[in-house]
């Protein structure tokens, strides 16, 4: 439960909601304040495996973010990833390559993104 949804919550919250927030208001650049963010998200799993795709995944996060303009949106993606990495290991335990790892967490990135970009869009048309 904590890894998969109340973790999540609070890290978007924290990083996305409050880091992200404040660092693009100092810098009025995105791509700065989103380094940033992504840089203390990876930091902030004070493991230099975990550190290098928690920066990775911090980065698209905060694209989420942005893009969507919805905190919920970049919520949903890491309760998402958090759940595929969940279901892996229960799946495949240590003796999982880590590229099958890296392979299904883009893919589970990628339908992710697909599927908010067809949720927003509907969502749009139903507005006008």
């Amino acid at each position: 439960v904590y890894v998969v949804i109340l973790g999540p919550i609070a890290e978007e919250l924290i990083f996305r909601g409050l880091t992200f927030y404040y660092m693009k208001k100092a810098t009025s650049r995105f791509w700065l304040a989103n380094l940033l963010q992504a840089a203390l998200f990876g930091i902030m799993h004070m493991n230099l495996v975990q550190g290098i795709y928690a920066f990775l995944l911090g980065m698209v996060l905060g694209w989420v973010y942005q893009r969507f303009q919805s905190l919920y949106a970049s919520i949903f993606l890491h309760i998402c990833i958090n759940g595929l990495g969940s279901v892996m290991d229960l799946l495949f335990g240590d003796s999982s390559s880590w590229v099958m790892m890296i392979l299904w967490n883009v893919l589970g990135i990628a339908a992710t993104v697909i599927g908010l970009r067809f949720l927003f869009r509907r969502q749009e048309k139903v507005l006008r």
